[in-house]
């Protein structure tokens, strides 16, 4: 599929109002001639091109009367339970499991085409140190995981059946404006822009840190490709977390005394290092990220300094890093 193909083509994007969701509302009215946007309960931000729409998800009767009003030819689903701290235990993620399976069969009965799901590194097993889409065992520990990886088995497989062209995103560590502020990058970031210290674990966990905007990219040219199967979504690159909080310091221009590391513990079954083998998305899609760290840490740090500028609150309690 190519840019021109698509100009008559209509997308659906749930979670449009998400971390990653809202980043891939601009790249979509590029690509797509229609644009159709579902959140629940939040305001959709997005040019007036995009058809807006608040539907929630989880109620069977709303989203057939939606993509019965639709007919959209694209689907990117990336909506999904996101409580930070309580997704992965939530049995939420079971609700949406269920409202996933629903949401695609509809899609497809309609004449749908494409479909893209979002999952996560969550569905790895955690102590493989390089995740890879093939060889790297699929066993969650989470009972997010577990759902996304039952979400993505199902659908495949219903997806063959019924002949769709289908593909799931692995998303690794995501970060850039709109994150939730007690993720690590961001708490990181306002305390330092505070002045105040930062607590973190010992800080030598290997992760692997994407810029959301190339996250968003990688979506878009993974639903309007022919690709089918998982593929990675990350850099590709590790990166420690005392690495990512002391460029972020330098960055910001504060002390480095002021990030306090080993005072937290790490996370039980937390692993040493996480990170995505990125060939896959490369060779068969040709996508690369555009943002180095230091330019997407430097572009994060200018959107929170406006955030504060514009909210007198305190900063936030230390986070677990």
């Amino acid at each position: 599929m190519d840019g021109t193909s698509l100009d008559t083509a209509s997308v659906l994007i749930t979670g449009a109002t998400g971390f990653l969701g809202r980043h891939c509302l601009n790249a979509l009215t590029q690509r797509f001639g229609q644009v159709h946007a579902v959140a629940h309960r939040k305001p959709i931000a997005a040019a007036e091109s995009v058809t807006k729409h608040e539907v929630n998800l989880l109620d069977p009767a709303a989203v057939d009367d939606l993509v019965d009003q639709t007919r959209p030819s694209h689907l990117l689903h990336l909506a999904w339970v996101n409580a930070h701290g309580t997704f992965w235990r939530s049995a939420e993620n079971l609700r949406w499991l269920e409202a996933s399976l629903h949401l695609v069969q509809k899609f497809t009965e309609c004449g749908g085409q494409r479909l893209v799901t979002a999952g996560s590194s969550a569905e790895y097993r955690y102590d493989q140190g390089t995740c890879h889409e093939d060889r790297t065992p699929r066993a969650p520990d989470s009972f997010y995981g577990q759902c996304k990886q039952g979400m993505q088995s199902l659908i495949e497989s219903y997806a063959r059946e019924q002949q769709l062209s289908y593909a799931h995103s692995r998303i690794f560590h995501l970060y850039g404006p709109h994150e939730n502020p007690l993720r690590f990058v961001p708490t990181v970031i306002r305390s330092l822009l505070h002045a105040s210290h930062s607590q973190c674990s010992d800080g030598h966990q290997i992760r692997d840190y994407l810029y959301v905007e190339d996250a968003a990219d990688a979506h878009t040219q993974l639903l309007c490709s022919d690709y089918q199967g998982c593929v990675n979504i990350g850099s590709g690159l590790p990166v420690s977390l005392r690495q990512l909080a002391s460029t972020i310091q330098s960055i910001v221009g504060r002390s480095a005394n002021l990030i306090e590391f080993g005072r937290l513990p790490r996370r039980d079954n937390e692993p040493t290092v996480l990170l995505a083998d990125t060939r896959r998305i490369s060779r068969e899609i040709g996508w690369v990220p555009h943002w180095d760290l230091n330019a997407g840490l430097f572009h994060t740090i200018q959107w929170w300094k406006d955030q504060e500028m514009q909210c007198t609150s305190p900063p936030p309690a230390p986070a677990a890093a």
